[in-house]
């Protein structure tokens, strides 16, 4: 296995990519669809791209098998991820787009909550709703004060 080659295809994946964080196993695919890396296994590309000075591997909490098929079937991939050093978001970035998926998630939460009103859904589901949403208005506060 050439590590030059898989150097070369890793930091230009990375560079490339709209999302930053790119999964493992998206990046071992990329590397063995080149015929000198073909071989390489996700150990061996891990273990590379750990001590890669340019790169960052960030390890994914573990996932029970049946939550990762769960993931797998909504199209999230688990597992460890990759980001070049170069592209790590700042604090006010990453603060800024937890605002906005929380701005999203609690719309939606408001619209199913209005539509169980609506169809007088059982109190109890209605009750988690609006725990739910007293959550994410909670995350939302915390969020606004890392701005």
């Amino acid at each position: 296995m050439n590590l030059e080659r898989v150097e070369e295809l890793c930091l230009n994946y990375l560079g490339q990519s709209s999302n930053p964080l790119v999964p493992l196993n998206t990046l071992l695919e990329h590397c063995r669809r080149d015929p000198l890396c073909a071989q390489l296994q996700e150990k061996e590309l891990s273990e590379f791209l750990k001590h890669h000075e340019l790169v960052h591997v960030v390890e994914a909490p573990e996932v029970e098998t049946q939550d990762a098929e769960f993931f797998a079937g909504m199209g999230i991939i688990t597992g460890p991820r990759a980001i070049l050093k170069g592209r790590f978001p700042s604090r006010e970035e990453i603060a800024a787009t937890l605002q906005e998926h929380l701005t999203r998630m609690t719309d939606a939460l408001a619209a199913a909550l209005e539509e169980a009103q609506r169809e007088e859904f059982e109190p109890e589901a209605i009750r988690q709703l609006k725990e739910a949403m007293g959550k994410a208005d909670a995350l939302k506060d915390k969020v606004d004060k890392l701005l």
